[in-house]
């Protein structure tokens, strides 16, 4: 007697379950709000009991986000904090501009580049090159990854950099 041979429809059920999977994860892909602002924080170190927070705005037709910015007191360090007072503010606020949503609800962005002049003892500038990927995980909350490297030119000095750093963000329906 020939023993009978699975194989065949073994595969068919795989590659019917992988199809069946791969409809659902579309399916279940979240859109943004449109017209709505998101905030939330990245998973940088709270500082005097302040997060460094992360915000943008939906477009009305929900395929961009608008003013994307996240703080950060970046990769070359920071200190004389204020007992008391947010120290994520000014400068540390920065901005990345307007980043792309796809028609599955994930948003990403790179080579985003601001900057601010310095001056006092030395005096140059600080240039900050952002990317940054998401999704949204429902409609009212979306979850991504901010990754940096920052410049430094200070006058009569070669440039040096730092980084790349990377942080993580969850931002809400405000």
């Amino acid at each position: 007697m020939r023993a009978r041979s699975y194989r065949p429809r073994g595969c068919a059920v795989l590659a019917v379950s992988a199809l069946a999977l791969t409809c659902a994860t579309t399916a279940l892909a979240s859109h943004p709000k449109p017209g709505r602002t998101y905030r939330g924080f990245t998973s940088a170190p709270k500082l005097e009991g302040f997060g460094a927070p992360v915000s943008f705005h939906v477009s009305a037709d929900g395929s961009k986000l608008l003013r994307f910015s996240y703080a950060s007191l970046g990769c070359f360090g920071a200190g004389g904090f204020r007992p008391g007072v947010s120290p994520f503010t000014g400068h540390s606020i920065i901005p990345v501009g307007t980043v792309s949503v796809t028609g599955n609800g994930h948003f990403a962005v790179t080579g985003a580049r601001s900057g601010y002049a310095f001056s006092g003892s030395i005096h140059g500038t600080l240039t900050t090159t952002t990317n940054v990927t998401g999704r949204f995980a429902s409609a009212g909350r979306a979850t991504g990854t901010i990754t940096f490297i920052q410049t430094q030119h200070e006058r009569n000095h070669k440039p040096f950099s730092c980084g790349p750093e990377t942080l993580g963000f969850t931002a809400k329906v405000g």
